[in-house]
């Protein structure tokens, strides 16, 4: 029982790691609420989130050598419920939601590298990669939960949508009664924080953070750009848009179960795999723009992101000593939070090349560039994969 509770207190933080989301099933009516605000600066209302999370993640591997993760967890947690709470109360000015999303950004950021944290210590061998998998499941069925909730709430209003924050209370009350304070900073851990600076994030940390920067910079561009697509489209409402991502996010619980399946046989290849499913989703949304192309390339999408992310936690736990391992995940959740911040400033700037742009512009610029990274992790798993008998991948030159 005292092992389930752990795992529940876990997988609970996974279930609201991605609220932001909900965010992105209203950005079409956030811009029809600010029509003087260009795309970009309504896409910023999602970016402004992945660029508070970038330092947030840092900060949070740094803090998880020295102070109690149970304690880094509440305070990642508040600052979620208190800047996704925000708009539904101040809502007249754009900045507010930027605050809302910085301070959305600042708490995932922090929660994100410290549940990768808490599952490293906790767990060893099958049972950690079970719980790696797991918690991207229970990340993107949270996700499926709370965007459900906001499409429906929105319906009354967009900015009921972000009512849905409140969920988190649940997980505030399960953390504080079940994740043990005592086992989340064993005294050997702090001990070794004694020498922290020594610890270097070996290199293969930082390589294998890049194609999973790079990955996040194709994959976002479904999130940021679904809601404006659908509505330019006329093909729904923020409950369609909210049912889309959902599908996306329900297909990253398959994903996340499926992952440690998947890895045993794919090895590194995972990453590759992931990057061509998802292209691959986006060429049909580019080819046959309907509906049901959108189900389908969220679906596609939430694949490639639960094979991902788990796959990048998994080559971090192979290659970092115990005393890396704060700092290397938080170093890689950085990496996560730039592409994703990135994405739109990137994949709009190069779509601009395109000549004739239409609605699916962004979605064909992905496409290009996913399939060059696809190419580009097929070398780096032939590289890895041969050394995965003993579980040190080495560092690209």
């Amino acid at each position: 029982m005292k092992n389930f509770k752990v795992k529940a207190a876990v997988l609970s933080q996974s279930f609201i790691v991605m609220a932001i989301m909900i965010a992105s099933t209203v950005l079409a009516n956030i811009a029809q609420s600010f029509p003087d605000a260009s795309l970009t600066a309504i896409q910023m209302v999602m970016t402004f989130g992945m660029v508070a999370s970038f330092p947030a993640t840092l900060v949070a591997g740094v803090l998880g050598n020295t102070l109690n993760k149970k304690y880094i967890v509440l305070v990642a947690l508040v600052l979620m419920l208190v800047g996704g709470l925000l708009p539904a109360f101040l809502h007249d000015k754009l900045v507010y939601i930027y605050a809302s999303s910085l301070l959305i950004g600042a708490g995932q950021g922090t929660l994100m590298t410290t549940i990768s944290n808490i599952s490293t210590e906790l767990f060893e061998g099958d049972e950690r990669s079970q719980m790696y998998g797991m918690q991207t499941a229970f990340q993107n069925g949270g996700s499926v939960v709370m965007m459900m909730v906001a499409g429906m709430l929105a319906r009354v209003q967009w900015t009921q949508a972000y009512l849905a924050f409140g969920i988190i209370l649940v997980t505030i009350v399960i953390v504080m009664l079940w994740l043990p304070a005592d086992q989340v900073a064993p005294k050997k851990q702090v001990a070794g924080a004694q020498n922290a600076p020594k610890a270097k994030v070996p290199g293969s940390v930082y390589f294998i953070g890049v194609l999973i920067c790079l990955f996040c910079i194709g994959y976002s561009t479904f999130s940021l750009n679904a809601s404006l697509y659908i509505a330019s489209m006329g093909l729904g409402d923020p409950s369609t848009v909210a049912l889309a991502m959902s599908l996306s996010t329900g297909a990253g619980v398959v994903g996340g179960f499926a992952f440690p399946k998947i890895f045993k046989v794919l090895n590194r290849y995972v990453l590759t795999l992931a990057c061509a499913v998802t292209a691959g989703g986006y060429l049909l949304l580019v080819l046959f723009p309907s509906i049901t192309i959108v189900f389908l390339a969220a679906i596609t999408a939430g694949v490639g992101f639960s094979l991902s992310i788990p796959l990048g936690i998994q080559a971090i736990s192979e290659t970092a000593t115990p005393e890396q391992m704060s700092s290397s995940m938080g170093s890689y959740m950085a990496f996560t939070s730039v592409g994703a911040a990135a994405s739109p400033l990137i994949i709009n700037a190069l779509a601009g090349f395109i000549p004739n742009a239409d609605e699916g512009t962004v979605f064909l610029t992905s496409v290009a560039f996913l399939v060059v990274l696809t190419v580009i992790t097929v070398f780096w798993s032939i590289k890895t994969s041969t050394n995965k008998n003993t579980n040190e991948p080495p560092v690209p030159e």
